[in-house]
């Protein structure tokens, strides 16, 4: 699986949330790097990050297992919906399967990673209502129809839409990532928008900022 511009976003948006967490718990680490990207950013967090293909377990614990937090990473190769720990966390983020009714990958790997073949968004909250502490917060990125539709799931599970990232390519073309901050309590709505290419297709300064304790050239 190769890193995508949009998790790095996610990525860096989750790390920068103004929260309180001691614990954290990634369903579907894939190469490990929310994660990672997370831990650099937040000291005093410990993450639990669980992923089902083996093949994928091997490369997130060799990342985990290289970089200087790999105190604080545990990687656990499992179905998320098997996870049994009685253990509560006080931030849940994930990726999730979002490509609902496209045509399947053949390539299975690829039909877990995307589709929601593996773990469907109802599965995901009923594992985040497990597994969150009831005061923590969830994170998601989903595409904009995607984000409409678990937000009215999310709603009738007493959870709420707290804040909100949109994303673009370009300042004139559509949304196609949202990146959503879920809590327990009903709050007014932090929304922002990022735009990530000028018309030029040079980084927007926005999108430096937000990527520069992760990307080198920034």
């Amino acid at each position: 699986m190769k890193v995508c511009t949009d998790s790095c976003i996610f990525g860096a948006w989750t790390a920068n949330l103004n929260l309180q967490v001691n614990s954290c718990l990634e369903i579907g680490a894939g190469t490990g790097l929310l994660s990672l990207m997370y831990v650099q950013n937040n000291n005093n967090c410990i993450i639990d990050a669980l992923e089902i293909e083996e093949n994928a377990c091997v490369q997130a614990t060799e990342n985990f297992n290289n970089s200087e937090w790999k105190e604080r990473l545990n990687l656990i190769c499992t179905d998320a919906k098997n996870y049994n720990s009685n253990k509560k966390y006080d931030l849940i983020f994930a990726n999730p399967p979002f490509f609902q009714n496209d045509l399947l990958s053949y390539e299975k790997q690829k039909n877990l990673a995307k589709h929601n073949e593996g773990l469907r968004l109802s599965d995901l909250l009923n594992i985040i209502q497990k597994h969150l502490q009831p005061t923590g917060s969830f994170c998601l990125m989903l595409p904009p129809e995607r984000a409409l539709y678990f937000k009215n799931l999310a709603k009738r599970n007493s959870f709420f839409l707290t804040e909100k990232l949109v994303i673009k390519n370009k300042a004139d073309e559509k949304i196609f990532r949202e990146m959503v901050l879920y809590g327990q309590s009903e709050v007014s709505l932090i929304e922002n928008e990022l735009t990530i290419k000028e018309e030029n297709d040079e980084y927007t300064n926005e999108f430096k900022q937000l990527l520069k304790d992760y990307y080198l050239q920034f």
